[in-house]
């Protein structure tokens, strides 16, 4: 006597048992202290069989149909992820213009002196005035000290 006929004699389902399993193993099938089961007929276990065919069939067909709307939603994020890979490079892209933009307008800003006041001209001619002044001093000066003279001569006034 194996397990199923011990199971059938005390009229219980295994636990075990999946929802196919159970199908197989039928409840009106079980005999009722008798020890042993009720013979199947061959007729009986080829629709069984069948049975069995037809939800693994189903199970097959469930599992493309889930596959093939996991892969549409793969492509559908992966084409997502490239856009947002695009707006993220474009977004990167303005700021590094912003920023070399504002770079050369400080390295311009630096370079070209501030404009002049409309009255600098007379003041640039007060200071050549000035210069030449100044210079002729020096000469003069030159002439009654060597010291001088010298200093003169090393930058060349």
């Amino acid at each position: 006597m194996d397990l199923l006929d011990v199971v059938w004699a005390h009229e219980m389902r295994p636990p075990h048992l999946s929802a196919l399993d159970r199908d197989v193993v039928h409840p009106t099938r079980l005999s009722v202290g008798c020890g042993h089961r009720p013979p199947l007929t061959d007729r009986e276990i080829i629709e069984r069989l069948t049975r069995i065919e037809t939800r693994l069939d189903g199970v097959n067909e469930g599992l493309s149909a889930l596959r093939a709307d996991m892969d549409k939603q793969n492509q559908q994020l992966n084409n997502r992820l490239g856009d947002l890979l695009w707006l993220f490079i474009g977004v990167m892209s303005f700021i590094g213009v912003i920023i070399a933009a504002l770079i050369g307008v400080i390295i311009r800003e630096r370079k070209t002196p501030p404009p002049l006041p409309p009255d600098a001209g007379e003041s640039l001619e007060d200071v050549r005035q000035h210069q030449a002044a100044i210079r002729n001093a020096l000469r003069a000066l030159a002439q009654r000290n060597e010291d001088v003279a010298a200093v003169v001569k090393q930058f060349n006034l």
